[in-house]
């Protein structure tokens, strides 16, 4: 089921200089069923004003899947965030055709293998500098991660790879995981980091719909 998540962040966007990487809990939370209309739910865990930025984050799960279904484009319309975070492309993005004059400024990475992962941002406002993968070699061949620094603050949009189903993968994820903490602590060194994204897994079981029959699966092990 893809997953949009939302953070509103003021103006100062709500962080200071000097902690660790941080959290951003999200203001609005919105789920969206694969063809149904999305629905809001409130999470008032931050007063945002007018003048406050908002990050949206959903694994579209096909972004030439959801443009055709069109539901991207009045998502995006209706819900006027400053930057969009899209996971799970699985495409390049001169495979589409994408009519977004709100976020004319649109960062991709994409897998080595045409159709699978990748991650994106469009964003209203052009970045300071852009970053595709975060510089290791193994784990930048299918284009998991894309990295957008703006005056204030970087912003991160990251598809974590699963352990597979039998778990056959599990010591690459947990080598993945070790890998981005510490690209996003280089980058925490230079200024706060925003990161969101599909990160494939449960952090607790109140995070699943049935946690008693997925104990020992992939993603929650």
């Amino acid at each position: 089921m893809p997953a949009v998540g939302s953070a509103g962040i003021p103006v100062n966007w709500g962080v200071d200089q000097t902690g660790f990487i941080k959290w951003l809990f999200a203001v609005k939370s919105l789920m969206m069923m694969d063809d149904e209309q999305p629905f809001l739910h409130f999470n008032p865990l931050y007063d945002v004003g007018e003048d406050s930025v908002k990050i949206v984050s959903w694994n579209v799960n096909g972004i030439r899947a959801v443009l055709r279904k069109e539901v991207f484009l009045p998502f995006v319309a209706g819900h006027d965030p400053d930057v969009v975070c899209v996971q799970e492309t699985k495409a390049w993005p001169e495979q589409v055709v994408l009519n977004l004059p709100s976020h004319p400024h649109q960062y991709w990475s994409k897998a080595v293998r045409k159709g699978y992962s990748g991650t994106a941002i469009f964003s209203k406002a052009p970045a300071m500098s852009v970053q595709s993968g975060m510089g290791v070699e193994r784990h930048d061949q299918e284009g998991r991660v894309t990295a957008a620094e703006f005056e204030h603050v970087f912003v991160v949009s990251v598809y974590v790879p699963n352990a597979k189903r039998d778990l056959s993968r599990l010591d690459d994820r947990q080598d993945w995981d070790r890998c981005f903490l510490a690209y996003l602590k280089t980058l925490e060194v230079q200024k706060p980091v925003i990161f969101c994204g599909d990160f494939n897994v449960a952090h607790t079981p109140i995070d699943l719909a049935r946690p008693k029959t997925n104990e020992g699966q992939h993603g929650f092990t």
